[in-house]
């Protein structure tokens, strides 16, 4: 008896049936959504609006997209001698919201006897974009067997508004208690990218496979809060006045990334299996709170304040597997990369130019900027080789 590695190609060949045969699939989803608008609560052109009770001038924007896109392709190729398989799938979204949101008084007077008295604008645009992507192939054959499939799923998310409550061109706002000239957004991003690829094939001889999982999110995120009094009068005649903005806007992107291949031969087993994860987010934030042109602000305690706490939230998977057994040669590669990318600009501003406050307890003048990033990323790459070199003849 002999040990030997020795497998002549030609002999597996000439062994075989001679059939070939090959599989084919595709998938592909693409969806884009835009919506953009105004909402605007105003009094205006000399208005006067009075009332001994309560008065409320409110602007509210929630416009929302919500988006889901799914993308599979299955292939499979089986023969007795040849046998190949090809699978692609591609997921692509775009989404975008944009508005302006305004609760004014202009060149008019609101004059209030109730407990609260209030100009006020508020966004709360939300997008939520899901997106899949999947590639599953197999092939088997007595002879050759190859197998190739990638999944990518893309997601682009655009979210900006304009968010502002005023009084403004020698406008008047008078209240018997409470009075507030407040703006405050909470818009978001939700986006979660997945894209997983599968390969497997069996061979008497050679078999290879390759994997390829690309999953990216992309979000743009920017907004505008301003409370503005501007050659104005603000007034409280027995309690406090507020001016007051707030950007509380928050990002959050999940992106996974799965690669899987598995080979098994006679002779050689070859696989590669690559997957790449990317989160990118940009955003930019205004949040100012203002007196401006002589206006004029009373009341017991006086606030004019300006909060920046925005959030941005990247979690970022990669994972890579590629395993082959084989009775002769055997080469796995596996790769896998995970980025995340958050870039923030936030501008935040408390200002009294050239105004009047009088207060008979306190004034107080605060800008606070609170911008938070929270970044996750987790990479794996896994390889396996099993070969039985021994080959027994007598």
């Amino acid at each position: 008896s002999a040990a030997s590695s020795d497998y002549p190609l030609r002999d597996v060949y000439k062994r075989q049936s001679g059939s070939i045969a090959f599989g084919i699939s595709g998938a592909g989803a693409r969806a884009t959504n835009i919506i953009g608008g105004s909402t605007t609560a105003s009094v205006v052109a000399g208005s006067v609006v009075q009332a001994p009770g309560s008065i409320t001038i409110d602007a509210v924007d929630t416009s929302g997209i919500t988006s889901s896109v799914t993308a599979a392709s299955v292939s499979a190729a089986v023969s007795g001698s040849v046998s190949g398989s090809l699978g692609i799938s591609i997921t692509v979204a775009e989404n975008t919201l944009t508005g302006t949101t305004r609760a004014t008084i202009d060149a008019s007077q609101v004059l209030s006897g109730g407990r609260d008295t209030r100009v006020s604008a508020r966004g709360g645009g939300k997008i939520t974009a899901t997106g899949v992507s999947a590639a599953i192939g197999l092939a088997g054959s007595g002879g050759m067997a190859l197998t190739v499939n990638a999944a990518g799923a893309v997601l682009t998310n655009t979210l900006t508004n304009t968010v502002e409550a005023s009084v403004r061109a020698a406008g008047e706002l008078r209240g018997a208690e409470a009075v507030s000239v407040s703006a405050r957004d909470q818009s978001s991003i939700d986006a979660t990218v997945t894209a997983a690829a599968v390969s497997v094939s069996a061979s008497g001889a050679i078999s290879g496979g390759a994997s390829f999982a690309v999953s990216r999110a992309e979000n743009r995120y920017g907004t505008s809060v301003r409370a503005l009094v501007d050659n104005a009068k603000v007034e409280s005649t027995t309690g406090a006045v507020s001016i007051s903005a707030l950007s509380a806007g928050s990002v959050k992107s999940t992106t996974t990334s799965v690669a899987v291949t598995v080979t098994a031969s006679g002779t050689g087993a070859f696989g590669i299996s690559a997957a790449i994860s990317d989160a990118i987010t940009r955003a930019t934030s205004t949040a100012e709170a203002s007196l401006r042109n002589g206006s004029q602000v009373t009341g017991t305690l006086v606030r004019v304040e300006a909060d920046d706490a925005s959030v941005l939230d990247s979690e970022v998977v990669a994972a890579s597997v590629s395993a082959n057994f084989s009775g002769g040669l055997g080469l796995s590669i596996g790769f896998s990369l995970g980025r995340a990318q958050n870039f923030a600009a936030s501008t935040v501003r408390a200002l009294v130019d050239a105004s009047r406050i009088t207060a008979t307890q306190a004034v107080i003048v605060d800008a606070a900027g609170a911008t938070t990033i929270e970044s996750d990323s987790r990479v794996v790459s896994a390889t396996m080789s099993v070969l039985s070199l021994i080959h027994i003849s007598q």
